[in-house]
């Protein structure tokens, strides 16, 4: 699966209080690794997108074993 990111330059945590933190470092805290490794997937190709685009800032490429866990999620 390829995961294309966008972030704002302020994270929006207005329901549970959190500021002063970008999107990017937002996307950072949550990386859910070990959700994935417990589905048997992993990332095995994350970019940062240096510039030229406006569609995203960062990419990731999925692998999962099999269909099944991917619409488990």
């Amino acid at each position: 699966m390829l995961n294309l990111m966008k972030y704002r330059q302020q994270a929006d945590y207005r329901e549970v209080g959190g500021t002063g933190v970008s999107g990017r470092e937002a996307d950072d805290r949550y990386a859910p690794i070990d959700v994935l490794a417990k589905l048997g997937a992993k990332v095995v190709f994350p970019a940062e997108v240096l510039e030229g685009s406006e569609a995203c800032d960062r990419l990731g490429l999925v692998c999962y074993p099999r269909r099944t866990p991917f619409n488990a999620l």
